[in-house]
């Protein structure tokens, strides 16, 4: 059908003001959480003494260096998650305006964040961490996320 030219319907041109001041409160969130437990995890690093000291071999920084960051960062991740859900953008689409949340995912990515955490207190083998990061991969397969990654991926080569 070379030539047929088919009618395109009018589609809306939105800007990223449009796409993204809807959603600013979900950043607000993550963003405060994280900027207040950063300082507070470093302190509760240091008074423990679960910081990274320099060895002048692979560890080059010259001070010593406060671990548990990621757990501010999660934390600032899942206040990030509860104000997507809280806040409703528009009365009118209720039903569709926010991100459906798996448990799984959730499971997933907390037990990379335990493992984490561990691993900085404790030092734990790396075969356990394997053995952990495998399960937080299977969980995240149950709930089929990978299938949605690698779609946009898979598409052309159909």
């Amino acid at each position: 059908m070379l030539g047929v030219v088919v009618p395109q319907p009018d589609l809306p041109v939105y800007s990223w003001d449009d796409v993204l001041s809807p959603h600013i409160y979900v950043f607000y969130g993550a963003f405060i959480i994280s900027f207040i437990f950063t300082p507070v995890m470093r302190s509760i690093a240091m008074y423990y003494g679960i910081i990274d000291r320099p060895d002048h071999v692979r560890k080059l920084h010259s001070l010593p260096v406060a671990y548990l960051g990621g757990v501010a960062v999660f934390m600032g991740w899942v206040a990030g998650l509860a104000v997507s859900q809280l806040h409703i953008v528009g009365a009118e689409n209720a039903a569709h305006n926010f991100f459906d949340i798996k448990i799984n995912m959730v499971a997933g990515w907390g037990l990379i964040v335990f493992l984490g955490f561990l691993d900085d207190v404790q030092h734990i083998r790396p075969i356990i961490k394997l053995i952990g990061q495998v399960a937080a991969a299977g969980l995240l397969i149950m709930e089929k996320v990978v299938i949605h990654c690698v779609q946009p991926m898979e598409l052309p080569l159909h």
